[in-house]
């Protein structure tokens, strides 16, 4: 599968993925979670068999704006452009292009909104969104930037609290 990646024209990638494609393309070799935006609502959780029926009918009704499918291991994201669906490259954690030795990673969490939660509609209700922010400095101009960002994992709430 090709995927949209910085230096690559559109023409060199698959438009319209399927759902096998899009999570085959580099395998997960753990569950992964998903964020969908679809025409109507979004819907987040962890992956299981609804969720891939309603992901498989959802590409091939043209339903879907964003896809973003991820765990610890790395992040795929597909988006809707003129001509359909594209499948950009995949993020994988631990591999960070730094040019220089000063990297780091920040963890940041994001909470869920209550109303979000209900919506999803989930067995496991996920209170926040585990995000990595890959930082390098750039030693010419002494300035730090984010080179990368992907997302990381959704968690519940471990400590009964609600």
């Amino acid at each position: 599968m090709n995927y949209l990646k910085n230096g690559v024209t559109e023409s060199c990638v698959d438009k319209n993925p399927s759902l096998n494609e899009i999570v085959n393309g580099v395998p997960f070799s753990k569950k992964y979670f998903y964020i969908v935006h679809l025409l109507d609502r979004v819907l987040f959780g962890e992956q299981n068999q609804r969720i891939q029926e309603l992901l498989t009918a959802a590409i091939l009704q043209d339903e879907i704006l964003e896809l973003h499918i991820f765990n610890e291991e790395k992040e795929f994201f597909v988006a809707r452009n003129d001509d359909g669906l594209v499948a950009y490259e995949p993020l994988v954690h631990g591999t960070f292009n730094c040019k220089s030795k000063n990297k780091r990673v920040i963890t940041r969490n994001y909470v869920i909104e209550k109303a979000n939660q209900e919506k999803a509609n989930q067995e496991k209700k996920y209170k926040r969104l585990v995000v990595k922010e890959y930082v390098d400095y750039d030693e010419e101009n002494h300035l730090a930037y984010v080179e990368k960002t992907a997302l990381y994992k959704l968690e519940g709430d471990e400590y009964g609290n609600k």
